[in-house]
């Protein structure tokens, strides 16, 4: 058996504890977190439709000349957080003096249960999808009437040193009035954010959280630093491509 094989994961050895006893303790936390959040799934359902129809309406918009192109698109590929996600934040969290949540309330006050992504080809596409958001929600009162929805932080412009996480995007926290406690978390980002999302997440999250106390070892040519710094240079990229996209639109206003 080789030495890797035989770290225990921190994480499975929390939900043994949770469970003492039973000859399955993954099977029953996965069984416990699909039955409470079964509110959660309606929630998400009204949502995901919700912002179907602003997404369809503005890739309507479209003028002749960008046709060929999307505007933005949902991405629902992770919208419930994976079983170990969760057992993992609970393990952290039972680690602090005064925890948040724990294996009885955390249903109700995690507020990352939910997650959805809003993926937009330019960054002034990201204006026109929080426009249209912010128009949709403010003009009807039955949505109002069930849903909160507060804007959160916007990491796209912030400068390196105050950005917590390495993407750039724009959050959104959408809280039920019919489901007490329930949550879900929208962010908002460009392909090229969305790539690097992608594979910082193989190549540097999943590994620190595997092991969180060997990121030193893990990486210590610092790759995390320069590929976190990969996501400053995709934002030039956006930049300069969102710049030649107000030009020619410009162009084409004149000629028309």
């Amino acid at each position: 058996m080789s030495p890797a094989s035989q770290i225990k994961d921190p994480v499975l050895e929390f939900i043994d504890s949770c469970f003492p006893g039973e000859s399955d303790p993954q099977g029953t936390f996965i069984g416990m977190l699909e039955n409470r959040t079964k509110d959660h799934e309606i929630f998400l359902t009204g949502i995901m439709g919700w912002l179907n129809v602003i997404i369809q309406e503005l890739n309507k918009r479209t003028d002749i000349h960008g046709r060929r192109r999307f505007i933005c698109k949902l991405d629902t590929t992770n919208r419930k957080k994976h079983w170990y996600s969760v057992a993992e934040k609970l393990w952290r969290e039972s680690k602090k003096e005064e925890p948040k949540y724990d294996l009885k309330n955390f249903h109700r006050v995690m507020t990352d249960l939910l997650r959805l992504r809003v993926v937009c080809n330019f960054l002034s596409d990201i204006d026109s999808f929080k426009s249209a958001l912010k128009q949709d929600y403010e003009g009807d009162t039955l949505k109002q009437e069930n849903f909160l929805m507060e804007e959160g932080s916007d990491a796209i412009y912030l400068h390196p040193e105050e950005r917590k996480s390495g993407h750039r995007s724009i959050k959104y926290l959408f809280t039920s009035k019919l489901f007490q406690g329930v949550f879900l978390e929208l962010q908002i980002m460009t392909l090229f954010q969305e790539g690097w999302d992608q594979k910082d997440h193989y190549l540097i999250y999943e590994h620190k959280r595997r092991l969180p106390g060997k990121a030193n070892e893990n990486f210590s040519e610092y790759e995390d630093s320069l590929v976190h710094d990969m996501s400053g240079s995709l934002f030039v990229l956006d930049k300069l491509f969102d710049t030649i996209k107000k030009k020619l639109e410009e162009y084409h206003h004149e000629d028309s």
